[in-house]
């Protein structure tokens, strides 16, 4: 079997071989762009479900969060009126809920890398890697991750209850050069940190082969919308 295995190698080499050089070329890059799309099935299509489901947790929470504090505003303004056992019990029972709920939430957050110590991770990770230069490095304003709309009311009353109660995405958008391999192992680095990222987009482009020019997305979330500068 290994004998038949090593004719049939001896074969296509030999006709790789009496092809013309522009064919070659073509069959090579065609060989990177396979290797570039198993590096997005990797590294970026796997995580997307767990985003999308993190966020949908996140902003749950957050949504039953404002929806308690709600119903707190109520029950101590019914109590202020009208004090009661009943009341009181209603009130530390809701007061608790909400406890629960910012609990559950910075459990959420809680590995999440915090938006200023993203940059400097990034560039540990790469100085620690071989073979992998980076091109530039740039900021995403944050954007919020709860859409709650307009509310009605004073703009600027809107505007700050929206700061108390969302979530934001605060982005990094990288540019590298290196072969596929050595960017590969740059990436399952930044992977194999303590703190958790989230991946968003990847773009992998052959420039001059083996090297290849890449566009990397990651972002984390925080309540904070302040920038993050680089």
């Amino acid at each position: 079997m290994s004998q038949t295995l090593k004719e049939r190698y001896n074969t296509l080499f030999a006709q790789f071989l009496a092809i013309t050089q522009r064919e070659q070329i073509l069959i090579l890059l065609s060989g990177v762009v396979v290797i570039g799309m198993v590096g997005y099935l990797l590294f970026i299509e796997p995580v997307n479900e767990t985003v999308t489901r993190d966020e949908q947790n996140i902003a749950s929470m957050r949504n039953q969060v404002r929806s308690v504090e709600a119903q707190i505003e109520v029950s101590e303004h019914a109590f202020s009126n009208d004090p009661n056992e009943q009341l009181v019990a209603s009130l530390n029972k809701l007061k608790q809920r909400s406890l629960d709920l910012d609990t559950d939430l910075q459990q959420e957050t809680v590995n999440l890398v915090p938006p200023k110590q993203m940059p400097l991770l990034l560039e540990k990770v790469l100085a620690e890697s071989q073979g992998v230069t980076l091109i530039s490095m740039q900021s995403i304003p944050p954007t919020p991750v709860l859409n709650m709309g307009e509310k009605g009311g004073d703009t600027e009353s809107v505007a700050n209850e929206l700061a108390d109660i969302n979530l934001y995405r605060h982005g990094v958008l990288l540019s590298l050069k290196g072969s596929y391999f050595d960017i590969q192992r740059y990436l399952t680095g930044i992977e194999n940190l303590r703190w958790q990222f989230y991946w968003k987009r990847f773009n992998y482009v052959v420039t001059d082969y083996p090297d290849a020019s890449v566009e990397v997305e990651l972002y984390t979330l925080s309540t904070s919308k302040a920038f993050i500068g680089v």
